[in-house]
């Protein structure tokens, strides 16, 4: 090794020994910001993840007085890994995350901290938050584009130009015709996202008397979820996002409550049909006295199958209102603002 490799080298070391000693906790390259809390579930040997509630403004002003300006091309390089489950709100097309970052130490300083080629990236700090945007516009008026690339071809391919032209022409017409008939409440509760499947569908249903109204109040109290990060829950599957995971919990909760009823109906069916062949072949065989026992043990089967029957009917009509209620609160329970990546310090890097 030459004598200006070992300066830089030994100049590489003093920056990762002055950072060391900056950032202080838990040997990462930036600090913990200010009563945030580990996502023990997510990360990895690289980067520690940490969920706040303050706004990402504040959480971005926080660690800009500590590290240095954070901005959104700082946030495209650093900390990658650690990723956690999607949320359900990530699902919508109209939902977008907002970075915010600063690289406390490029790549060329890591590799020759390493003196590993592989770990080739810039580190520091990221924050983001999740935000909605603005739906695109969709306009109704037809493109003259296919009209275009026509141009001068011959009539064959005109008129079959012609045709589709003709054929969009009505299905927009139907779409609108279908579009004119949904109420603005409707389409209202239709952009929600599947956190509120389960208010949605007793609202709709109009088997307990839940209106639309008491929908959509409900939501403006809770649609601050969809935006939200949550948690990370391992699973078999590989690491999923806390509303995700609890989300599916309950789905699959009353599932079993509407099976658990519908089976105790079948199983009683079943019996009584067992019951019913063996009084027939007990009075073919002219065996009355079975034929008395076996017809009091099948009026008690079908007292029993009535209760199962209503209690199968009673689960699938049951008000699950208050079920989905609590849901939410437990989300919000669960619910942050800002999710933070902070790298650790390179020598700790021991996959």
């Amino acid at each position: 090794m030459s004598r200006g490799q070992r300066a830089l080298l030994f100049g590489g070391l003093l920056l990762w020994a002055g950072l060391a000693g900056a950032a202080g906790a838990k040997g990462l390259v930036a600090g913990i910001y200010p009563g945030a809390v580990v996502d023990k579930d997510a990360g990895d040997v690289t980067v520690r993840v940490y969920l706040s509630h303050d706004p990402l403004k504040q959480v971005a002003a926080w660690y800009a007085a500590k590290v240095g300006p954070m901005t959104v091309k700082g946030a495209g390089t650093v900390a990658s890994g650690g990723n956690p489950g999607r949320t359900v709100g990530q699902t919508d097309a109209n939902l977008d995350t907002r970075r915010l970052g600063h690289v406390v130490m490029d790549q060329s300083t890591v590799v020759r901290l390493l003196k590993d080629m592989t770990a080739t990236k810039d580190i520091g700090v990221v924050c983001g938050a999740l935000r909605r945007e603005p739906a695109q516009r969709q306009t109704d008026e037809p493109s003259d584009a296919p009209a275009q690339a026509a141009g001068g071809g011959d009539a064959k391919a005109q008129a079959m130009m012609q045709q589709i032209q003709q054929m969009q022409a009505r299905v927009d017409a139907a779409n609108q015709k279908m579009m004119a008939q949904i109420s603005p409440d409707d389409r209202k509760a239709a952009a929600m996202s599947t956190l509120f499947d389960g208010l949605r569908s007793e609202a709709t249903a109009g088997l307990h008397g839940h209106t639309k109204q008491e929908l959509f109040a409900v939501y403006a109290k809770y649609k601050h979820l969809e935006t939200s990060w949550y948690p990370t829950v391992k699973t078999p599957q590989g690491p999923e996002s806390y509303d995700r995971w609890l989300l599916e919990r309950d789905r699959a909760k009353l599932k079993g409550q509407v099976q658990a009823g519908s089976a105790s109906a079948q199983g009683g069916a079943a019996d009584m049909q067992a019951l019913s062949a063996k009084i027939q072949a007990a009075a073919a065989a002219g065996r009355m006295d079975e034929v008395q026992r076996l017809s009091a043990q099948l009026q008690q089967g079908m007292q029993g199958a009535r209760g199962g029957s209503a209690q199968a009917g009673a689960a699938m009509s049951k008000d699950h209102w208050d079920f989905w209620l609590a849901f939410l609160k437990d989300l919000d329970a669960h619910a942050y603002r800002t999710r933070i990546w902070v790298n650790t310090q390179p020598g700790s890097w021991r996959y």
